[in-house]
């Protein structure tokens, strides 16, 4: 059983005896032991079996089926290598080229037995003059004139993928192999390119997009960033505010972006009547109160029928009571009209 002592530690320790997947003894409160998961011995290849050894905890990654089913056929055809594709799994097959560099011999493979070079030149050529030695471009012997002239190149075009790689032939001492390279597209400022390895011509094959700068400050709703083709590169760039209305104060504000305010239209006093701002040339103007301006004539602080009037109350002047209730009430709205009006246009 387990248990566990006043310091912490399970007792018995945590032993299963399995190195692949051993066993650890958990933090408080339980202390008890765990499975710590099992060691990853996957060596990303689809030609081996990856085990583990649980006495020992190492990796071992032998060849699979797969990859012994596809190399035993060089057994019995070496005139060619099979090999296991770690990436895919499939069987690969590439000739093997057989060169001796002695031009007095016939180069040739035999399925059973490979490479045979026991055949010599029944020919005029001259064996004391031996060719290039270039397994990329072989030279073959020319039996009418007895010189060795040039044969076919070796053909790489077969290790192309349309238009976006190139294959050259590359010797290696006898040996001649085709290596591929990307056929880079020419760079552009500011946008991305792939090239389409099914396009047919070479101007078709680059295909470019305009480049997303993803990057940003998200506290900052006041900056985009923008690639800028003078440094091929993404920057901060202040956002443009304006929504084409002269009638509004365009501002920006870090926390919540662009902000729109109606632009405030205001009167020179309060016998004129304030009109909305003209969206065409974002002027303010105004119009005058014709019912105050036929009372009072002008805006006048000592004209006391123009402040009843704009208090709304008119009645108080002319509606009956007399010259004493006028003179009163006169005074009532010259009292009122100080506070609400204040020195605006009455002083």
């Amino acid at each position: 059983d387990e248990s566990t002592n006043t310091f912490g530690c399970c007792c018995p320790p945590c032993e299963n005896n399995d190195l692949c997947n051993p066993s650890v003894c958990t933090n408080a409160p339980s202390f008890s032991c765990a499975l710590q998961g099992a060691k990853n011995c996957d060596d990303q290849s689809e030609c081996t079996d990856d085990l583990c050894d649980p006495a020992t905890g190492s990796c071992t990654n032998a060849a699979n089926d797969v990859a012994l089913d596809c190399e035993s056929q060089g057994d019995t055809d070496k005139c060619n290598t099979y090999k296991c594709d770690p990436s895919s799994g499939g069987c690969t097959v590439a000739p093997v080229t057989c060169f001796d560099g002695n031009p007095c011999t016939v180069d040739t493979c035999i399925p059973a037995t490979g490479c045979d070079f026991s055949q010599t030149v029944t020919s005029m050529c001259d064996c004391n003059s031996a060719p290039t030695n270039d397994p990329c471009n072989p030279q073959v012997c020319n039996e009418s004139t007895g010189q060795f002239v040039a044969g076919t190149p070796v053909d790489c075009s077969a290790s192309e993928v349309g238009l976006c790689t190139n294959a050259m032939c590359v010797a290696d001492g006898n040996s001649a192999t085709c290596q591929t390279s990307q056929n880079l597209c020419p760079t552009q400022p500011c946008k991305d390119v792939l090239c389409d390895p099914q396009a047919t011509t070479d101007d078709t094959r680059c295909v470019y997009t305009d480049r997303v700068c993803t990057s940003g400050d998200a506290n900052n709703m006041c900056l985009n960033f923008e690639c800028v083709e003078e440094q091929d590169s993404c920057v901060a760039v202040n956002v443009e505010c304006d929504d084409g209305n002269p009638c509004t104060t365009d501002t920006c504000i870090p926390a919540s972006g662009c902000r729109f305010d109606p632009v405030q239209c205001n009167t020179t006093d309060e016998c004129h009547l304030a009109l909305p701002c003209d969206e065409e040339t974002g002027l303010c103007s105004e119009e005058p109160i014709e019912s105050l301006i036929s009372i009072c004539g002008e805006c006048n602080g000592n004209d006391t029928a123009c402040l009843a009037a704009a208090l709304g109350n008119a009645q108080a002047v002319g509606a009956g009571g007399g010259v004493a209730v006028g003179v009163a009430v006169a005074g009532a709205v010259a009292a009122v009209a100080a506070v609400f009006f204040g020195k605006k246009c009455y002083d």
